[in-house]
């Protein structure tokens, strides 16, 4: 661990989800990570905060902060909001926070995602291989859902977030009978 950063207590992921215009399917965006050669899993873009040790840097990030910050270093993107917070993991002194986002959420001058494979090194863990974000349908993630395919707490956070799109999607009667979560 570098000297400048100490223990980190929250990971924040964002969950953002669309209607693929093609095909009327339900998606979200996800990132294919690997470690130290390690097969690659799904995982929602995110991270965990950061506490500057440095006297006049000395605070700790919110959840809202972390994600804005992570969503911009693994998707490229500028998050103009941090969207709805579906659930929240508590494992030791370790707080996981998954946000619901849609597309409202990005800000319209920074729309790009980013296209290209990106090797993340934080201090004290292995090179993390990220591939390009990309939008996969809910039911092939569904058919799938296993700890070799998608993080675990990202799959139980994902489960929830199906839950609160269906009742969105409930709610918008023209996409009711098109549209299958």
């Amino acid at each position: 661990m570098n000297s400048t950063h100490a223990m980190p207590n929250h990971f924040v992921a964002g969950m953002m989800w669309r209607i693929n215009p093609s095909n009327g399917q339900v998606e979200v965006l996800v990132i294919q990570s690997s470690e130290d050669g390690k097969l690659p899993v799904c995982k929602f873009p995110g991270g965990t905060n950061r506490i500057s040790r440095l006297p006049l840097l000395f605070r700790h990030e919110t959840p809202a902060e972390t994600l804005k910050r992570e969503w911009k270093d693994e998707v490229g993107q500028t998050l103009k909001s941090a969207g709805a917070k579906p659930c929240q993991f508590r494992i030791g002194g370790h707080t996981k926070h998954f946000y619901l986002l849609d597309q409202s959420d990005v800000s319209p001058i920074d729309c790009f995602i980013r296209k290209m494979v990106k090797i993340d090194r934080e201090s004290g863990r292995p090179p993390e291989t990220l591939g390009p974000p990309e939008w996969v349908p809910v039911n092939d993630i569904r058919n799938r859902l296993s700890p070799y395919f998608m993080y675990g707490h990202h799959a139980v956070a994902l489960k929830k977030a199906i839950a609160t799109i269906e009742a969105i999607l409930r709610n918008i009667p023209k996409l009711k009978d098109s549209t299958k979560a």
